[in-house]
C-alpha cells in the first residue's frame, strides 16, 4: 500500500501500456492510481481495450473505485478501430460480465465514431437481457446504424437483418425510430407503444421518438392526448416537451382540456400544461382553463390556419398564481416530492453558521409544513446506496414530517456517496415528479463520479421519468457547481447556491 501511495505522489514515467495495466490490476485503492488511470485512458489498441474490460469488473467495490473506473470508461469511449469496438461489443453481450460493464460498453459504442461489427451487436441474446440492457442495446443499434457505422461483415442485407431483429425487440422501438422516415405501419407500432406499453418509461421514450416524424403528427396527437390525462409523469413530460420542440399546435385544445382536469387535481402539471400552451400558441392566459377555453372558442380555428406567434393576449379575468411551498427559496408546486441529501462528510461543513445537514433539516422542516397535506414525499440520504427514510413515499402528515426531519438530523454524514446511482433510483420512484437535491456535487462511489459520464445517463433517465431536479448546491467547487447547474438545466429545474449568497 505504501508503495502505491508513493507512486501516486511521485508519478512514474512508464515505458509501455503493460506497466500501466499491471499497476492498475494490483491497485486496491482507486485514489492511489489516479494519475496512472488517467494516462491509461489515452492508450490505444486492442490489448489496452481488453485490459480495461478485465480491470473494470475487478474493481467494482474497492475504495475510490470511481477514480479508476471513470478513466477506464473514458478509454472505452475513445475506441478508434473495429478491433477495439469488437472488444466492447463482445463484453456487452457477455452475460458473465457485470450489468454495469455491459451498459458502459453499449454507451461507449454510441459515443465512439469507430465502426461496430453487426455480427457482435445484432445478437438475439440481447432480447432476453434485463430491461436496462435491452433498452440501452436498442438505442445503441439505432444510433450506430443511423450513423452508418454498423459493419455488415458477411451479412448480405444489413437492413433486412436489423429489421428482422427489431420486430422482436418490442417497445419502445428505438431501433425503428433511428431511420430517416417511418412507414404508416411502423408509426402505428410506435403510437401504440405510447399508450399501451407496460412501463411509463417506454411510453415516454416512444412519445419522444415518434414526435420527430412530422408526417405522423396526427397519429402522435391521437396518442398524446390520452397521455395528458394519465397520472404517470414521464409520458406527460415527454408530450409537453415534444409539443414545444416540434411546434405541434394541434395539441392545444387537448392541452386546454387536460389543464381543466389538472386544476382539480393540483400539482406541478397545472403550471407545466399552462406553460406549454403559452409556448405553442404565443398567448398568455396563465393557469386559468376557462380563459384558455374562451380564447379557443373565439379564435381556435383561425389560429390553426395561421399559428404564427402573435402579440400575447392576457385575459383580464385570469386568476392569480397560487402560493407554493419553497425550499432554500426554490418554489415547489408538486404533490409528489423527493428530498435527496448528500450523505458525505462535506455535509458537516458550515453553511452560514450551521452545518450543511442542519441547515437542510431546518429548511426541510419549514418546507414540509407549508407543503399541501395532500402531498406525498420521500426523504433519501446518499450513501454507498440509497438510504431512504420511509419504505415508500408517505403522506405529508405531522408524524411523517417529524420522522423525516429527525432522520436528516441524526444521520452520520461520513459515508461514501454513490450520487449517480441513488439519483437514478430516486428518479425511478413512480410517486415522485419533483426532486430537491442538496449536495456539494461530488460523488465517490457507485457507477460513476465524473460529471461527463453521469450527465448523459441522468438526462436519459429524465427523458423516461420526467422527474424535475432542483439543485441546492452547498459546496465551493466551481466544477461541482457546474454539474449541479447542468443537472437542473437538463431537467427544467432551478439551481440555488446558498453557500455563495
Amino acid at each position: 500500500m505504501l508503495g502505491l501511495a508513493l507512486l501516486a505522489a511521485f508519478p512514474v514515467v512508464f515505458q509501455d501500456a503493460e506497466d500501466h495495466r499491471k499497476l492498475l490490476e494490483r491497485a486496491t485503492n482507486g485514489y492511489e492510481v489516479t494519475d496512472t488511470s488517467k494516462a491509461f485512458a489515452e492508450v490505444a489498441g486492442v490489448n489496452a481495450m481488453e485490459a480495461r474490460v478485465e480491470i473494470f469488473d475487478a474493481k467494482l467495490t474497492i475504495r475510490g473505485c470511481t477514480q479508476l473506473r471513470d478513466w477506464l470508461v473514458s478509454g472505452m469511449n475513445q475506441a478508434r478501430t473495429l478491433e477495439e469496438t469488437d472488444v466492447l461489443a463482445l463484453a456487452a453481450n457477455n452475460k458473465k460480465r457485470s450489468e454495469l460493464l455491459r451498459l458502459v460498453c453499449l454507451r461507449a459504442l454510441q459515443i465512439t465514431k469507430a465502426p461496430v461489427s453487426a455480427k457482435h451487436l445484432l445478437q438475439k441474446k440481447f432480447l432476453k437481457d434485463p430491461q436496462d440492457i435491452q433498452r440501452e442495446w436498442q438505442r445503441t443499434v439505432g444510433i450506430v446504424h443511423a450513423q452508418g457505422r454498423l459493419d455488415a461483415g458477411n451479412i448480405k442485407d444489413l437492413n433486412k437483418e436489423v429489421r428482422a431483429l427489431l420486430s422482436k425487440a418490442g417497445t419502445p422501438w428505438s431501433i425503428l425510430c433511428s431511420t430517416p422516415s417511418l412507414s404508416q405501419e411502423d408509426a402505428s407500432r410506435v403510437a401504440e407503444a405510447m399508450t399501451k406499453s407496460k412501463l411509463p418509461g417506454d411510453q415516454a421514450e416512444a412519445t419522444r421518438n415518434l414526435a420527430a416524424f412530422t408526417d405522423h403528427h396526427p397519429l402522435w396527437i391521437s396518442a398524446a392526448k390520452k397521455l395528458l390525462l394519465n397520472t404517470a409523469c414521464g409520458p406527460r413530460v415527454a408530450v409537453l416537451e415534444m409539443a414545444k420542440a416540434h411546434s405541434i399546435h394541434h395539441l392545444a385544445p387537448h392541452l386546454i382540456h387536460a389543464l381543466e382536469q389538472e386544476v382539480q387535481r393540483g400539482g406541478r402539471f397545472v403550471n407545466d400544461f399552462a406553460a406549454t400552451l403559452r409556448a405553442i400558441t404565443g398567448r398568455q392566459f396563465g393557469t386559468n382553463p376557462e380563459s384558455w377555453g374562451r380564447w379557443w372558442q373565439r379564435e381556435g380555428g383561425q389560429f390553426l390556419k395561421n399559428p404564427a406567434p402573435r402579440v400575447k393576449q392576457v385575459d383580464a379575468t385570469e386568476k392569480e398564481e397560487r402560493t407554493v411551498a419553497s425550499l432554500f427559496g426554490i418554489p415547489v408546486d408538486s404533490l409528489r416530492v423527493a428530498i435527496v441529501v448528500d450523505g458525505s462528510g462535506s455535509m458537516n461543513d458550515l453553511l452560514d453558521d450551521r452545518p450543511c445537514f442542519q441547515a437542510a433539516a431546518e429548511e426541510m422542516e419549514s418546507f414540509l409544513e407549508r407543503l399541501s397535506e395532500k402531498a406525498y414525499f420521500q426523504v433519501v440520504v446518499i450513501g454507498r446506496d440509497q438510504r431512504a427514510c420511509f419504505k415508500k413515499s408517505v403522506l405529508n402528515s405531522a408524524k411523517n414530517r417529524k420522522a423525516a426531519v429527525k432522520y436528516i438530523r441524526d444521520f452520520d454524514y461520513s459515508t461514501a456517496s454513490a450520487m449517480h446511482d441513488v439519483l437514478v433510483e430516486a428518479q425511478r420512484n413512480d410517486m415522485v415528479d419533483t426532486m430537491l437535491f442538496i449536495s456539494d456535487g461530488g460523488g465517490s462511489w457507485g457507477s460513476y463520479a465524473f460529471a461527463g459520464h453521469m450527465e448523459p445517463v441522468l438526462k436519459q433517465e429524465y427523458e423516461r421519468t420526467g422527474v424535475r431536479i432542483h439543485s441546492i448546491f452547498v459546496g465551493s467547487s466551481n466544477t461541482k457547481r457546474r454539474f449541479m447547474q447542468n443537472l437542473a438545466d437538463l431537467t427544467s429545474g432551478i439551481l440555488v447556491a446558498p453557500s455563495n449568497s
